[in-house]
């Protein structure tokens, strides 16, 4: 099949954060008079937010939606901390979440993985539209833009924006539309849940697992043949530079 468009997956395919979690969430609870094992912490907040359910999408408006993203990590970060140690308590659990809102709204709190930007050079190169598509939440753009990859994408579909999250079909048809290719020519590239890529795979488009790509420099290729390979000689590639 032929492949006209790519969309990728954000945290854990193309960025990371880059401290562990547990780390900056016992650095910033200190300040609130709390004091819990890093790994502790690290350890209950991955089992928490694996089996929490999507943000972002209950609401009828935009600004609901994502007023209702904030109360979601709160809520996360209420059950990684009762998880921990059910016994610690915050003066000001309120504004303890909201600073750890803010700090993974930062660009410092991110990194590109290794072989993103080469990877996103080549697929510029070779012309292929590419989007996300990510459960993440509003802050998302901020951060592409701050880590200086925003201007690779032509979409970011996230379940605040359309109303629904991965792996339903509406943020991927969001993606078919504004990149105008079938999705059955759309690649998506994602570490999900083996589930999760079954069913993004059901519905027409070709998967590829991020845990059976070591080097994304290689991805390019890895699609060999079927990439569009013609080169618009008038594309911005200042991004490359």
């Amino acid at each position: 099949m032929n492949v006209r468009a790519i969309c990728f997956d954000a945290t854990g395919t193309l960025i990371e954060t880059s401290e562990n979690v547990g780390d900056v969430y016992r650095r910033v609870a200190l300040d609130y008079g709390v004091d819990l094992p890093a790994w502790r912490l690290e350890d209950a907040f991955r089992r928490i937010v694996g089996g929490a359910p999507p943000r972002g999408t209950e609401g009828n408006s935009m600004s609901a939606r994502r007023s209702g993203e904030v109360n979601w990590w709160s809520e996360r970060v209420r059950e990684t901390f009762q998880a921990t140690d059910s016994t610690a308590r915050f003066e000001d659990f309120r504004g303890f979440a909201k600073t750890l809102f803010d700090h993974y709204r930062s660009a410092d709190a991110w990194r590109l993985r290794p072989g993103t930007s080469e990877m996103l050079c080549e697929m510029r190169r070779r012309n292929l539209p590419l989007a996300i598509v990510s459960n993440f939440d509003h802050r998302l753009p901020e951060i592409l833009k701050g880590i200086e990859i925003a201007n690779f994408f032509e979409f970011v579909a996230i379940p605040s924006k359309i109303g629904q999250a991965k792996p339903d079909a509406p943020p991927f048809e969001a993606v078919a539309a504004r990149l105008d290719v079938p999705l059955t020519e759309l690649v998506y590239v994602g570490d999900d849940s083996k589930e999760s890529l079954r069913a993004i795979e059901a519905l027409g488009l070709q998967v590829v697992d991020m845990r059976d790509v070591e080097d994304l420099k290689t991805l390019p290729d890895r699609l060999g043949p079927t990439a569009t390979l013609v080169h618009d000689p008038m594309l911005d590639e200042s991004d490359c530079l």
